[in-house]
């Protein structure tokens, strides 16, 4: 009873190879993605995964990469497209690492979607890269208490994992292969009841940019990965498991 907290199935291929993909990954014990888009133009076949999947939880945002290419109007088709029940708003957030893309820009875009996300009480899914310190100013604004969040892949510090903690975030990690000390000693930080596994697919550890991972490869990285942190955390294998799907159904409440 596995489950992914942030994928993007949308980017597999075609719809064939799509759905063969989802089915192959639910024989094999994947029964819930939380299923991310970029941008307004990926929306839709998020929802058509969603209607056609009822494993796949949607998600619709603008991706910091995309911030620059909002068109006006495009929060008002961020809440019809929210009017899809057990919906989240994601992937979001900030990244320094785009010099091209204007951060102020990337705030104000962020800024907005998360307004959304906790007038709606709606999770949201958050990308960070090198900007943490705004990120968690401008989370500190909100009223979280209104929805929930988790942060994606994170490849923050100590003190900005326990400061996101300390606002109620979930914590997602992508891969613990060739971790380093830090990263698996902020593993340990995390509470059971936060944590999250993720594989980022199509963009995964081990596969080249552009290739589409096997659904083969890609079951087997999930279970490695929840193994390994399983292991980290000292726990039984099956008790971990059971206890990241118990914080997927809260988050989506």
């Amino acid at each position: 009873m596995l489950q992914d907290a942030h994928i993007h199935i949308q980017d597999a291929g075609d719809e064939l190879l799509t759905g063969a993909f989802i089915s192959e990954a639910e024989q094999k014990g994947v029964l819930r993605f939380f299923c991310n888009s970029s941008s307004l133009v990926d929306w839709q076949r998020v929802v058509e995964l969603s209607r056609a999947y009822t494993c796949v939880v949607p998600f619709f945002g603008v991706h910091p990469w995309e911030a620059e290419k909002v068109v006006p109007g495009w929060e008002e088709s961020l809440l019809r497209a929210c009017a899809v029940p057990a919906s989240g708003i994601g992937e979001i957030g900030l990244d320094k690492s785009r010099k091209e893309i204007d951060f102020e820009k990337q705030k104000d875009v962020f800024s907005r979607q998360v307004d959304i996300a906790c007038s709606l009480r709606r999770p949201f899914s958050v990308h960070c890269v090198r900007a943490w310190d705004v990120l968690i100013d401008i989370l500190r604004g909100q009223d979280l208490k209104r929805c929930r969040f988790m942060i994606h892949a994170f490849s923050g510090t100590g003190d900005n994992l326990r400061a996101l903690l300390d606002l109620g975030s979930f914590i997602s990690f992508r891969t613990l292969k060739s971790a380093s000390v830090d990263k698996v000693a902020l593993l340990k930080l995390i509470p059971l009841d936060r944590l999250f596994l993720e594989t980022d697919f199509p963009d995964m550890a081990g596969i080249k940019k552009g290739i589409t991972p096997s659904s083969e490869y890609y079951v087997q990285y999930l279970r490695d990965l929840y193994a390994e942190a399983a292991a980290v955390k000292g726990e039984r294998e099956d008790t971990f498991t059971k206890g990241l799907w118990d914080n997927g159904t809260v988050f989506m409440r």
